[in-house]
């Protein structure tokens, strides 16, 4: 939504008014694209590549280690709002049109 406003020196000047919507599509665009934000993205890779290397070698053992059990639902959660935050940044059917994002949504579920 557009809106005309006149400044100090009586020019008129455009400015955007953000819906809600632009709004959470604009905040999560800037968290998933920062650098803070791939760094973590970087260290659920990491753990998670950890984890099943870990349940490959001790697969008798892997599920009564409480840690593993503690770090797989983690890991879960992080990929849960990693996809919901995906969503929220690029629309339904920007999302869709991503095979990553529906690969994703298979692991998370």
């Amino acid at each position: 939504m557009s809106v005309n406003s006149d400044n100090d020196d009586g020019h008129a000047q455009l400015s955007h008014v953000f819906t809600p919507r632009e709004r959470i599509k604009n905040c999560t665009s800037q968290l998933l694209y920062s650098r803070e934000f791939q760094a973590y993205y970087l260290i659920m890779i990491i753990l998670n590549v950890f984890a099943l290397g870990f349940t490959l070698v001790h697969p008798t053992n892997a599920r009564d280690q409480p840690w593993l059990l503690t770090l797989e639902a983690f890991l879960t959660m992080a990929i849960v709002v990693e996809v919901f935050l995906r969503f929220s940044a690029q629309g339904l059917r920007n999302f869709l049109n991503s095979k990553w994002n529906i690969f994703d949504c298979f692991i998370a579920i």
